[in-house]
């Protein structure tokens, strides 16, 4: 299918990209070592995939399409890795939606 993204979808989906080339070589050590894989957070929150599809009054506000979008590239490195960043979404989303006057830092400025 083809789909008509923005620039600036464009470029948030560039740097998942390049993030997922960074992860790359360190993901396949964690895996043969059986450890987790400790910079799939930080290099993700640098560019704003832990709050992608989350309000941007806390997240970033992607639509769900960037979404799927970045889940599909992050899956061509492996299950592991797009699993894990929907669990950490959806968990992050069930907490917005019972504790919406608390404080989520999900973006760093």
């Amino acid at each position: 299918m083809v789909f008509n993204v923005s620039s600036k979808q464009e470029s948030f989906l560039k740097q998942v990209d390049n993030v997922c080339k960074i992860l790359r070589p360190y993901a396949e050590e964690c895996y043969l070592q059986e450890k987790f894989n400790d910079r799939i957070i930080p290099e993700f929150a640098k560019v704003g995939m832990l709050g992608c599809p989350i309000s941007r009054r806390y997240g970033v506000g992607y639509d769900i399409l960037t979404y799927i979008l970045a889940l599909e590239r992050i899956g061509r490195e492996g299950s592991s890795m797009r699993t894990f960043l929907t669990l950490v979404v959806v968990v992050l989303a069930v907490q917005l939606l019972y504790n919406p006057n608390k404080s989520y830092l999900l973006v760093k400025d």
